[in-house]
């Protein structure tokens, strides 16, 4: 059986959220949101008046987002495949679905808007992932998918961050343990932008120098010179 039919792509995700079970106390998934955090003020910018608006957060963890959401007058639901993840989420008074981003379980143009903030990385199907969120998208929705570059430079090392994330991986000082069969994917900013434009009518790449840490003049003026080489990038499209 190969590993890309759905069958194994379905196991191979039952894998990844028994191991995010295990990190439902962790710090690595936060619990809140800071009010001035990047990503959130990015998601607002984008997204524009959440009050009484539907908005799906996809691989909601903790519900940090969902809270925020919620802040701001949205119907917001979370969608979370880790059972003992998304227990954290609901404990906190938020509606939490299990289910997985590749097999959305709602209909058709049910939410205004849906955000995807560092989850995509750990969807093995990321096609998948990506049409089923435009699915339950309203014409004239909005979707936020924050992640990853694999253009990304090493702040304080100006050395390529996918290959400090790769030695990390074979030394065990990663997410995901070193003979596990996934890894973290990050994306090249362009190529995502293609898959994204088969189900949105219009796609924006925008790379977040904010949430880069760049230590000294220099490197930070390498970052306002040069954006793409920063680790977080926002796609965000309109259906």
């Amino acid at each position: 059986m190969s590993r890309t039919s759905p069958v194994a792509t379905a196991d191979l995700e039952r894998r990844i959220h028994a191991l995010f079970d295990g990190y439902a106390q962790s710090p690595l998934l936060a619990d809140d949101l800071a009010p001035e955090d990047f990503q959130w003020r990015e998601t607002v910018d984008f997204l524009g008046h959440l009050e009484g608006r539907k908005v799906l957060d996809v691989g909601c963890g903790k519900g940090r987002f969902l809270s925020a959401l919620s802040s701001h007058g949205a119907h917001a639901v979370g969608l979370e495949p880790s059972s003992e993840v998304g227990r954290a989420a609901r404990a906190k008074g938020h509606k939490v679905v299990r289910a997985s981003a590749s097999r959305i379980p709602f209909v058709d143009g049910l939410f205004d808007a849906c955000i995807c903030v560092e989850v995509l990385e750990h969807v093995p199907d990321t096609d998948a992932a990506l049409r089923e969120m435009a699915r339950v998208l309203r014409w004239g929705g909005r979707l936020m998918v924050i992640d990853k570059s694999v253009f990304a430079l090493h702040p304080k090392w100006l050395v390529p961050w996918a290959l400090v994330k790769r030695t990390r991986e074979l030394s065990g000082r990663w997410m995901y343990p070193r003979d596990f069969p996934f890894r973290e994917k990050w994306f090249r900013p362009g190529a995502l932008a293609k898959k994204l434009a088969r189900h949105f009518g219009r796609v924006e790449v925008k790379y977040l120098t904010l949430g880069t840490a760049a230590p000294g003049r220099f490197r930070a003026a390498i970052l306002r010179r040069f954006p793409c080489v920063s680790l977080y990038v926002a796609w965000r499209a309109v259906k």
